[in-house]
């Protein structure tokens, strides 16, 4: 018998924790006619749009109510912040910025990872010869990852923890862990150690 998605979310989360993230294996999803998408929350929608005000009281306002419907813990999003579906799990110490994801499945994240600016996460691709159709995969992402800025994260894949992903990279595969990934499509490119300086030479 499956998991329930509680249940999956918890695991996937221990096994990030745990320093597993690259094992674990990827949910898909297919949404047809037979299986219709998500259905969106009007407050999640209501929220999102009053945080994109950046008003000071709103904005405190909305992130904290955002906070309780999504599972984000204490995440940092900055008022250009989006989702679709709030399907984005956090660990502690995350910061999301200004994030837009396309979570028709769900984008897990670790401990301490941070985005910078203007990046997506896209977790669906369409059918081409029916664009009704969307398939989607989950997205994990390891602790203590760097996500540099204007990176596309696509669909089904896994980062490291401790790994970069350098500016305007697009990551189709997976990227391992302890390392900086650059290029479209993201490879990796050199070792690293977090406890020290990063060189990009």
């Amino acid at each position: 018998m499956g998991r329930s998605e509680s249940d999956r979310q918890c695991y996937v989360m221990d096994q990030i924790r745990a320093g597993n993230e690259m094992n674990v294996e990827l949910k898909s999803v297919e949404f047809t006619e037979e299986v219709p998408y998500p259905a969106k929350s009007n407050w999640l929608r209501m929220w999102l749009s009053l945080h994109r005000m950046n008003l000071p009281f709103l904005t405190r306002f909305s992130r904290n109510r955002l906070r309780s419907n999504i599972s984000l813990n204490d995440a940092y999003i900055a008022p250009g912040f989006h989702c679709l579906y709030g399907n984005i799990i956090c660990d502690s110490k995350v910061g999301l910025h200004d994030a837009f994801f396309v979570d028709y499945a769900n984008v897990y994240i670790g401990k301490g990872t941070e985005f910078a600016f203007q990046n997506i996460v896209i977790t669906s691709t369409h059918d081409l010869r029916n664009m009704n159709t969307v398939w989607a995969s989950e997205i994990i992402i390891g602790e203590n990852v760097w996500i540099t800025s204007r990176v596309v994260i696509l669909a089904g894949v896994r980062i490291g923890r401790n790994s970069v992903i350098g500016a305007g990279s697009v990551v189709t595969n997976d990227i391992p862990p302890n390392v900086l990934a650059v290029g479209n499509p993201a490879k990796a490119v050199k070792t690293i150690d977090r406890g020290r300086p990063l060189s990009f030479r």
